[in-house]
Parts: structure tokens; C-alpha cells; sequence
């Protein structure tokens, strides 16, 4: 049930039925709605009921629901986990973000105490290409021009003819004149679904770090978006790798699937992150020097992790040392949420404080983590301006509790959800700054258990 104040009031919803006579029968889709708000639940439980049965939603969006709905609707279905303090686990980060050369080297690591070590496999030089986003056109009516550049040589006008039907019509037309026109073209091969399916690929005719393709749109042309071969929609340029090079992506790939108790990922700044899924004082790292670890640059000193709160307050002193929460799914299971709740309660809160703090010196920061992905940054906030700003909807509530206390509130609502588990992906706010003189600060993730 809701754990808001007594100065917000739920709203009734109804449970709406699509069966022909108006009940729940064997549904895979239940709709609540209210207005023009609407929840789609998913459910395999039958129900004979026909008689609808009120579902309150609450102001910050929770669920609220009679016994016999609660029979229709899974339990998992609006599901709250708290930010917890779960301490901080040892990692360490590449010296730089690749290429690195460590093909037919190996990577000693202790994780734990437990020694482990992975041999990468010799490899041998590839070429740059550029891939066009998701489906690109198959003619081009009358857009005729496009820009090319291949191994770092001049981007150059080229042009095709007009209304060609057909990826593999199209991506013969360009080969033709990027060979004939731009320089160092003379080898480029352009594909359509041969190296990638249901798109264009430009790629260079020679290997290693310099091998790579460009494409712009030429002036008002619009053959570059067309065929989605510019940044705007989506295309990929990868570069070339030198023999026994590997870029950070293929060392993520590599080491993930041969280490075990460690996350390995690539951050934001494009470096090799490698960090223990056990947290606390009694989680360990070290790499070891030499072997590949000489190309890829680790430190080798041994890290320990940060012992955790065991609380969901986050009002807490991280300045001398950040202190990390996430919102822990029970073992084994998968956490998809679709909605965080940040609520800050102080005294005198303005959108220049971070609650009623003066600005803060680091800043909480949002991070998200995958093996797919990387560890990457979704917001810092320094102010309460900041993290309104950045979230879905968020407001500053005056005199929100009865000694005047004031509440600010801040809800990130994602379309898509984000997926995460007790060892695997996950999301996590770090405090950087002393809180402790805020009355609470917690935050809340809503979703579903899988």
C-alpha cells in the first residue's frame, strides 16, 4: 500500500474485462483505466467474475487492489524494491581504451584469493567498415549523391543513378564509384545483407588501425539518410584492427565469458572495467603484472571492497568514502523496473540546494550496468534543480509534513524498463557528499519480478 503522506489521495480505476460477456476469461492482456491513463497487465489466471472491482492508483502511480483483483493480477505486478547500501566491490580499469595488443597473452587475476588467468587468442588484422542503421531504404528515387571517405583520405562527392530498386542494386552502384572515384577506394567492397542482415556495409580494402570508411550526406541530398548511412540514423563505424589487436568490446566479450565472480564491462569512457559481484570488506581483486595485463594496463595493487550500510536511509556521509545502493533482487530472480522514485525530505528546500543542502561538491551519480552495454552514467545531480530536471516529473512539496519539513520528489518513468538481477546487470546511485544533515533521502524502484 501507499507510503505516501496523508496530503496525497489515491485515484479509483477500474478493472476492465475484454471477454465477450464482460468477464476475465483466460486473458494473456488486462487493461486498467482511468480517464485517459492506462496500465496493461499481463495474466494467464482465469477468472468467472464478471463484476468490475475498483484498483486505486496512487499519485506517485502505485497499485492498489481488492483481494479478488489481487486473484486476476499477478503478485509481482507492481512490485517495490528499496535502494539498499550494499557496500562497494573491488574493481579496476584499464590504463586506456584500446586498441590493445594481447593476442597469444595471458591475464592473471585473483578474485577473491582465487587465482584465475585467461589465455587470448592470437588474431589476425581486420578492416574498417561502416554499417547503416536499421532498415535503410531499398531505392533511392531521385537522391543521387553521397560523401566517402576511406582509410582517413578526403570525403568525396560520389553519385549514382536515379530511382534504382533494390539494396543489392544500390550497394553495387556505390562500389562502383567510390572505386573509381575516391581515394584509396580501389578495393572497397559495399554490400547489402551479405555481411549484415538488412543493411548496407562500406567496407575499406585494406587492414589494421587505419582501415575505416566515412559517410556524410552530400549538401541537401538525402541519399546518406536514405540508406541510414550517417550518424543521425544510426550507422556504425568500426575501425580496423592490427594483428593480435583487440578493441575494449572484444576484451569485455573475451574475459566475461572465462573469468568467473567478476563483472567485466566497458564504462563510459570506453576503458575496461573489471569489479567482484560479492560487495564489502571480504571481496578482493588483484591483477597480476606483466602478460597481457602490459598492453592492457590494470593496477596490480590489491583492492579491497567498501562495507555497505545495510540500510535503505540514504542521508548518509559519502565524502571521505562514496557509498553505493542498489536495489537487490532475491537470488535468481530478474527485476525489469519501470519506474524510480527519488524523495528527499528536509528543511527549507530550494531548486539551487540538493534538499536542503548547499550544492553538492560531487553530486549523486545513476549508473546502469550490463555485459551488453557497459557501465554507463544516466545522471549526476548536484542540485534539486538537477535531478527535477533530469527525471520524468519531480516538484518540490513546501511544508509537506506536519513540523514543515519540506519533500522533493522525483520520479523516472522508463518506456522500455531496465533489466537487472542480484549478480548480473544492475543499477546503482552513489553518494559522494555528506547527507547526513538531510531528515531522509530514499529511493525507490517499481516494476516487475521475472
Amino acid at each position: 500500500m501507499s507510503d505516501l503522506d496523508d496530503k496525497q489521495a489515491a485515484q479509483p480505476m477500474k478493472l476492465v474485462g475484454a471477454g465477450s460477456d464482460g468477464a476475465v476469461t483466460d486473458f494473456a492482456q488486462v487493461d486498467l483505466v482511468n480517464g485517459n491513463r492506462r496500465l496493461v497487465a499481463r495474466t494467464s489466471i482465469v477468472s468467472e467474475d464478471a463484476t468490475p472491482h475498483p484498483v486505486n492508483v496512487t499519485n506517485d502511480g502505485r497499485l492498489e487492489t481488492e483481494a479478488i483483483v489481487a486473484d486476476i493480477l499477478p503478485n509481482d505486478l507492481d512490485m517495490v524494491l528499496d535502494f539498499v547500501g550494499v557496500g562497494t566491490p573491488p574493481f579496476v580499469e584499464s590504463s586506456t581504451v584500446g586498441p590493445f595488443v594481447v593476442g597469444n597473452t595471458t591475464l592473471g587475476i585473483a578474485v577473491n584469493g582465487v587465482a584465475q588467468s585467461y589465455l587470448f587468442p592470437t588474431t589476425v588484422a581486420t578492416p574498417g567498415y561502416v554499417m547503416s542503421g536499421v532498415a535503410p531504404s531499398v531505392s533511392n528515387g531521385g537522391s543521387v549523391n553521397i560523401k566517402v571517405s576511406v582509410d582517413g583520405g578526403t570525403l568525396t562527392q560520389i553519385k549514382i543513378a536515379k530511382n534504382l530498386v533494390g539494396g543489392s542494386v544500390i550497394a553495387a552502384a556505390l562500389q562502383v564509384q567510390i572505386r573509381a572515384v575516391v581515394p584509396n577506394g580501389t578495393n572497397v567492397v559495399v554490400d547489402y545483407g551479405v555481411t549484415n542482415l538488412d543493411r548496407y556495409t562500406i567496407t575499406s580494402g585494406t587492414t589494421g588501425a587505419s582501415s575505416r570508411v566515412h559517410t556524410e550526406v552530400a549538401g541537401i541530398d538525402t541519399l546518406a539518410t536514405l540508406l541510414k548511412l550517417t550518424v543521425a540514423t544510426g550507422d556504425l563505424e568500426v575501425i580496423g584492427l592490427a594483428a593480435n589487436s583487440y578493441s575494449a568490446d572484444s576484451v569485455v566479450v573475451a574475459l566475461l565469458a572465462s573469468l568467473t565472480d567478476v563483472r567485466v564491462l566497458k564504462v563510459s569512457s570506453g576503458k575496461v572495467h573489471i569489479e567482484t559481484t560479492a560487495v564489502g570488506v571480504g571481496a578482493t581483486l588483484q591483477v597480476t603484472a606483466g602478460g597481457a595485463n602490459t598492453a592492457l594496463g590494470f593496477p596490480t595493487t590489491l583492492v579491497t571492497g567498501v562495507a555497505g550500510t545495510g540500510s535503505t536511509a540514504m542521508n548518509v556521509n559519502g565524502s571521505t568514502t562514496a557509498l553505493r545502493f542498489q536495489p537487490i533482487p532475491p537470488p535468481g530472480g530478474i527485476f525489469m523496473a519501470t519506474c524510480f522514485v527519488f524523495r528527499i525530505r528536509c528543511a527549507g528546500a530550494t531548486l539551487k540546494l540538493f534538499g536542503s543542502i548547499t550544492e553538492l561538491t560531487n553530486g549523486i551519480i545513476v549508473e546502469f550496468g550490463s555485459a551488453r552495454f557497459g557501465i554507463n552514467t544516466f545522471f549526476t545531480a548536484k542540485t534539486n534543480g538537477e535531478l527535477i530536471s533530469a527525471s520524468t516529473d519531480g516538484q518540490i512539496i513546501l511544508d509537506s509534513y506536519n513540523n514543515n519539513d519540506d519533500l522533493v520528489v522525483a520520479r523516472f518513468t522508463l518506456c522500455h524498463g531496465v533489466r537487472f538481477s542480484s549478480s548480473e546487470d544492475f543499477v546503482a546511485v552513489t553518494v559522494r557528499d555528506n547527507l547526513s544533515s538531510l531528515v531522509a533521502f530514499s529511493i525507490r524502484a517499481r516494476g516487475i519480478m521475472k
